[in-house]
């Protein structure tokens, strides 16, 4: 198979878009777990309270994603992305020109909504446009421009913030990248020769996924584990920084090194899969999170605690392929609507993770937070491993 990702020859600006669509999907996450202690300084509000701007976000996703498969089936799916960065760019306005912290919560949701949109509707897409033989190589690509964003993006938003605070990188970073976005789509992802489904087709599928024990251990499991994940990429580089007094800059460091080794494990994870099966490594990837998050907390060690997370990142990624793949497996012939639940139970758990993270920091209690949702994290290995069958090739850990 090529290495390089397919491209139309009617069309070379195609999966180009995907990719930016991708990538651009992820900048607010990015500026908003960088800059948590800035933009709440800039409300005098505390750290725990401010990051639950993510749990808002992550909740309106979770509903987003479900509904985003009903109307796919009615408008179609490029109608819906354009829909999505349309609603990016609407947030990015209304988060940087937010006055109160209530504004915030509002504005920056509405990311949620977009983000659970816009990710399922490239991922249809390309099923549609680029051929068979093609597509597992498309989509290792997409998962690398879903991880980029915290490896470019986080340096460029840190020196933006140092010119003009936190507002700025909305304006001068997010917006200009999906308005970017938004006029490439518009000019290169034809209409969809797709015929919609019906409305109970969708319904059926559904039913069959949550009929199905082991599809319902995956996305369990997701849950659990990616309130975990989530609560570790939100609030570890906030740990540094309060705890250790390292300084932005540093931090900009870690975030672009922690995504980097996570784009590694995600490109050996297809690799790691075929040779030890995708429960197995999803198994022992959400034993790992829950240990990464215990363990980071407690050791006394910056540079220890440092270490910890960045091989937790390596992890996360071989975890994502796998738990991917697993899940996509689960049922065949309902695929979408497997997929569509897996986004929502995904959000869920960063909901989870997000808010509990949150509440345990309100009285600054880090170790509280990393033991408590790190036990989260095993119970999804324990789920997962009783109950979790791989379709494929039906390998136990």
């Amino acid at each position: 198979m090529n290495d390089k990702p397919y491209q139309s020859k009617n069309n070379r600006l195609l999966f180009p878009t995907f990719f930016l669509a991708y990538y651009a999907n992820w900048s607010p996450m990015v500026i908003s777990s960088l800059l948590l202690i800035e933009i709440a300084e800039s409300f005098n509000a505390p750290i725990g309270i401010t990051g639950q701007m993510n749990t808002f976000s992550s909740a309106l996703a979770i509903f987003a994603a479900i509904f985003a498969g009903l109307l796919s089936a009615k408008y179609g799916p490029r109608k819906l992305l354009l829909t999505g960065l349309i609603l990016h760019i609407i947030s990015g306005i209304g988060t940087g020109v937010s006055p109160s912290l209530i504004t915030l919560f509002l504005a920056y949701s509405m990311s949620g909504i977009a983000l659970a949109i816009v990710g399922p509707m490239v991922s249809t897409l390309v099923g549609e446009h680029i051929p068979l033989e093609k597509r597992p190589n498309a989509m290792s690509w997409l998962i690398v421009a879903g991880t980029l964003p915290f490896v470019i993006g986080s340096p460029i938003v840190g020196y933006i913030e140092t010119l003009g605070g936190w507002r700025l990188s909305f304006y001068a970073y997010h917006i200009p990248l999906v308005l970017l976005t938004l006029l490439l789509a518009f000019r290169s992802i034809p209409e969809s020769e797709v015929k919609p489904r019906s409305e109970v087709g969708l319904f059926s599928g559904i039913q069959g996924v949550l009929t199905n024990s082991s599809a319902r251990s995956c996305l369990a499991s997701m849950t659990l584990t990616a309130a975990t994940y989530y609560s570790i990429f939100v609030y570890s580089v906030s740990f540094f920084r309060v705890q250790f007094n390292i300084p932005l800059s540093w931090a900009t460091i870690i975030v672009s090194a922690s995504n980097i080794l996570s784009i590694v494990g995600t490109l050996s994870g297809g690799r790691m899969v075929n040779l030890f099966g995708r429960k197995p490594i999803a198994v022992y990837g959400c034993a790992m999170a829950g240990l990464t998050s215990i363990s980071y907390v407690l050791v006394p060690s910056m540079w220890v605690s440092l270490g910890i997370v960045l091989v937790g990142t390596v992890i996360f990624g071989l975890l994502s392929t796998a738990f991917f793949s697993l899940s996509l497996e689960q049922v065949p012939e309902f695929r979408g609507s497997m997929m569509s639940l897996f986004s929502a139970f995904m959000n869920l758990g960063m909901v989870l993770g997000a808010s509990i993270g949150g509440f345990a920091l309100i009285g600054g209690k880090w170790v509280l937070m990393g033991v408590f949702i790190g036990i989260l994290s095993l119970l999804g290995a324990t789920v997962l491993k009783k109950w979790a069958v791989d379709p494929v090739k039906q390998t136990n850990p």
